[in-house]
């Protein structure tokens, strides 16, 4: 049994009567990647490009007069070898947009479809696959998430949701450091400022102890006077107290023992600086209290700070992240990337190209999306050099496109038609 053969859509002819300016043209593209389709302004060259978007798109796309002047029926014949198509659009009073569309589909294997519309949205995959010029003028989110299709494998709306999320916890972090950081600059600490307070009970218990200390000191001293002056009596009435002298001896031995086994006097407590720090202790307890609580405040600060390097850690991760699934997808254009929610060309904004670089780009990026029908309009070719359009030839063919690309004059060389007054006077 022979294999299905894939089915191809690369488009070879296109027919159109009475669209737009357009009288009767028949061109075949003749197997070439780029066609162009030539004549001077006005002449009806937009119109076949916009044919081919008419037959296409269907009503959504249709100018408010799609019929040329004085006509009541206009027809589009497309050929994308395995699939032909023709729209027809007959004017109308019934209705009030002025005319009915038909449209008829005839495939290869015969298949055949009800929602013939949404068959073709379907074949053509977006409704800027057939424009290049489309996707130039896209506003920055629109471009964004197109190229995004191109990166299936990265869900950006959940980065983009965790990455938010980490900002704004990373913002309030921030703003706390800040406050935490000023709050500590801003506490003054005097430079003998202790960091323990002072205890004044404790302080007044110890100046109370060593005023007892030393009361008994002087009070031993005076004893031990005493007792010195008693001695020296008694060895002054030695040589008259003969008679007891033995009594006297005994004692002067005793007194003597007993002076030897005192211990010795401790120095007397200086109070002088109990006293000062009791007198000072309110300074004292405000600048220590000043240094913890600016202990306090950097501790917070430090704490911060380091919260807020470990989200800029975080945020630098993803942002990493989604560069390295960016480079992985293996864009058309080495010098496109996505960045801040715009498409970006050597590292500016898409909208800074110029127009000859948009069409290059963005005819390489609907190929990229690889849409069934294959065919792709170039509005402005004529701001193309020699070096651009062989660029994109090489693309189309590469990709098995066809692209119809409109130029102003009766540029036909390579393939080509020359548009005048709605018809064909040139063919090559």
């Amino acid at each position: 049994m022979k294999a299905d053969v894939p089915m191809n859509y690369r488009l070879v002819e296109v027919r159109a009567t009475n669209v737009k300016a357009l009288k009767a043209v028949a061109i075949k593209t003749d197997g070439k990647p780029l066609f162009k389709i030539s004549g001077r302004n006005g002449q009806g060259k937009s119109s076949v490009l916009d044919a081919v978007v008419m037959a296409i798109a269907g009503p959504a796309a249709f100018p408010e007069k799609p019929i040329r002047a004085g006509e009541n029926e206009a027809s589009i014949f497309l050929d994308f070898t395995d699939l032909k198509l023709t729209r027809t659009i007959v004017a109308t009073d019934d209705l009030k947009r002025g005319y009915t569309s038909t449209v008829k589909l005839e495939f290869r294997d015969g298949k055949r479809v009800k929602e013939k519309q949404t068959v073709l949205d379907a074949l053509r995959g977006s409704p800027i696959a057939d424009d290049p010029l489309k996707f130039a003028t896209m506003d920055s989110k629109q471009r964004y998430n197109l190229v995004r299709g191109l990166i299936p494998d990265f869900d950006f709306d959940a980065k983009d949701a965790e990455r938010q999320a980490l900002f704004e916890d990373r913002t309030q972090v921030g703003r706390d450091r800040d406050k935490a950081k000023g709050a500590w600059q801003a506490i003054i600490v005097p430079p003998d400022a202790p960091l323990e307070l002072v205890d004044v009970t404790q302080a007044a218990a110890a100046l109370m102890d060593a005023n007892r200390a030393n009361r008994e000191i002087q009070e031993e001293h005076a004893r031990r006077g005493r007792y010195a002056d008693e001695l020296e009596g008694m060895q002054d009435r030695e040589a008259i107290l003969v008679k007891q002298l033995q009594e006297l001896r005994a004692g002067i031995a005793e007194h003597e023992k007993t002076i030897r086994e005192y211990e010795p006097v401790p120095e007397p407590i200086d109070v002088e600086a109990i006293e000062k720090t009791i007198r000072n202790s309110e300074a004292i307890n405000a600048g220590a209290r000043r240094r913890q609580e600016s202990l306090q405040r950097y501790a917070e600060y430090e704490s911060l700070q380091e919260r807020y390097a470990d989200l800029t850690t975080d945020i630098a991760a993803l942002d990493q992240e989604r560069r390295e699934a960016i480079e992985d997808a293996d864009l058309p254009i080495p010098e496109l990337t996505l960045a801040d929610g715009d498409v970006l060309l050597d590292g500016l904004p898409f909208d800074q190209a110029s127009t000859a670089r948009k069409i290059r780009v963005s005819t390489a990026l609907l190929m990229a999306l690889k849409p069934e029908l294959r065919v792709l309009l170039v509005r402005e070719g004529s701001l193309l050099d020699s070096d651009a359009r062989a660029a994109l030839e090489a693309d189309a063919k590469e990709h098995g496109f066809v692209v119809l690309m409109e130029c102003v004059g009766e540029d036909v060389a390579g393939g080509g038609v020359v548009i005048e007054n709605g018809e064909i006077v040139d063919a090559s």
